[in-house]
């Protein structure tokens, strides 16, 4: 490793690299520039291990890039090597950070793995779900997230819909046959009200077989 290599990669006093300092700045050009100048992608903040990828996904509120220019960040990282399922110290992928369509659809074509699990469990689809984002939970569904993926509390994603009273995700999920086990069901019955406000997909002659659960 040369002198500028190190320099590009170097860890400030907040344990940021210059790369992840661009992302947090949003300076499009400065990111390409550091690129270039090989610049790694895939070296995660020290404080919480959240990659580039991470904190382009993540940002919100007043730090948010317009949709369009955050696929601009995403790509660039991407077509540098960017591990887009590198997970952080929660065990999280950038994929359970974002509710944007547009950026789940960069993530899994760059082979993101939908179905991955941070340390409680929780899927990109759970995390959607609770942040009672349906337009996401539709892309998630469409990209293969798996339905009956329970958390190390024993809940699936509608079950967490239900607790929190998301009717238009209960509705999504419940169409797309989300199937609570039947001990959860026991558990909180309050999930058989809505179930059966909503009609399932093999009352309708059909079948959805459940997608085996992804190694971590």
């Amino acid at each position: 490793m040369t002198a500028a290599d190190t320099a590009v990669n170097r860890f400030d006093e907040w344990g940021n690299t210059p790369l992840i300092n661009a992302c947090q700045e949003g300076d499009l050009a400065k990111l390409r520039s550091l690129l270039k100048q090989g610049a790694n992608p895939n070296t995660a903040r020290k404080s919480d291990g959240s990659t580039p990828l991470h904190i382009m996904t993540g940002l919100d509120g007043e730090q948010a890039l317009p949709e369009g220019e955050s696929l601009l960040f995403m790509n660039a990282l991407i077509q540098s090597g960017a591990n887009v399922n590198l997970a952080d110290k929660e065990g999280k992928t950038p994929l359970m950070l974002t509710c944007l369509p547009a950026e789940i659809d960069v993530l899994v074509k760059a082979g993101a793995k939908v179905n991955l699990q941070d340390h409680n469990g929780q899927t990109a689809l759970m995390a959607a779900v609770q942040q009672n984002r349906p337009e996401a939970v539709m892309k998630l569904l469409q990209c293969g997230a798996s339905l009956n993926v329970q958390d190390k509390q024993g809940k699936t994603a509608l079950m967490l819909a239900t607790e929190a009273g998301n009717t238009e995700v209960i509705e999504l999920l419940s169409k797309a046959n989300a199937n609570a086990s039947k001990t959860a069901l026991k558990e909180e019955p309050h999930v058989n009200k809505y179930l059966e406000r909503f009609p399932r997909v093999e009352e309708a002659g059909h079948s959805n077989k459940p997608e085996n659960q992804a190694s971590r």
